[in-house]
């Protein structure tokens, strides 16, 4: 059914489906039922075009090597981007909403748990495939450095990036404000000895099982660990324990030299 200019334009203004009239999702022009739809015929339409070698987006030329667009159209995409998905993001991380699919976001990140694990899902298949063609899992141009997998060029970058007194700035506060959400979730205290005192804390494996579950899921520790934690909604197989106890957990085969005293041990 084709609709009037006059009649888009009213139903965009009153926040509805520019289709059906229906009310539209959230910061879109449309409802569940025709995003949806929409969705679906442009994946067909993509699929189709990969098929015969084109770029996904304007179906005429064929798409940059390891990409799915033409470099007419990646060029388009940047600068759409830099006109209107950045103001859109800033829009949803000021209302706590996440700026992929725009649906509110308990978590500390920019993206929620779905898009995260959708996103890191993504990376990490075209991280295995740059691995396997010997690029750098960074720019996918250069050859890596013996023992890496970026190139010397990306880690330099990285490193100055790293270093800047702001970037190092932001990454403390953030590294904070992410490890105190975590103490408060699990009781703000020591889960043994009740010391309350946040920097004697430290987050431990119930289960004595930190360095295997950490390499399962790729998060070694620090911040990216603390992030894992609370897009997991926190996990039951976790705890608080002053360092004291941890350390007396690990050298008396997972049981606190405290509970050894109350049982008589």
């Amino acid at each position: 059914m084709t609709v009037s200019r006059e009649l888009y334009r009213d139903r965009k203004n009153k926040k509805l489906c520019t289709i059906c009239g229906e009310p539209a999702q959230k910061d879109r022009l449309l409802c569940d039922k025709h995003a949806t739809k929409n969705l679906e015929g442009q994946r067909n339409i993509a699929k189709k075009r990969i098929k015969q070698g084109l770029c996904v987006m304007c179906g005429k030329c064929p798409p940059v090597s390891r990409r799915k667009r033409c470099r007419q159209c990646l060029e388009a995409k940047k600068l759409d981007s830099k006109l209107n998905r950045a103001p859109l993001i800033q829009k949803r991380i000021k209302n706590g909403l996440c700026v992929s699919c725009g649906k509110p976001n308990p978590t500390s990140n920019k993206h929620c748990s779905m898009c995260s694990e959708k996103y890191n899902m993504s990376s990490r298949l075209k991280d295995k495939q740059k691995i396997i063609d010997n690029l750098c899992t960074k720019c996918g141009k250069n050859p890596p450095q013996t023992n890496r997998n970026k190139c010397p060029l990306c880690l330099e970058k990285g490193r100055q990036w790293n270093h800047k007194p702001e970037n190092l700035h932001k990454r403390r506060d953030k590294h904070r404000e992410v490890r105190d959400q975590i103490i408060k979730h699990y009781g703000g205290k020591c889960n043994c000895c009740d010391e309350t005192e946040r920097t004697f804390l430290a987050i431990d494996h119930v289960n004595n099982n930190g360095s295997i579950h950490r390499r399962e899921v790729q998060k070694s520790s620090g911040l990216g660990f603390f992030q894992w934690i609370v897009n997991q909604n926190f996990p039951d197989d976790l705890q608080i324990l002053c360092h004291n106890c941890n350390m007396s957990k690990y050298l008396s085969s997972g049981i606190c030299a405290h509970k050894n005293k109350i049982n008589g041990v």
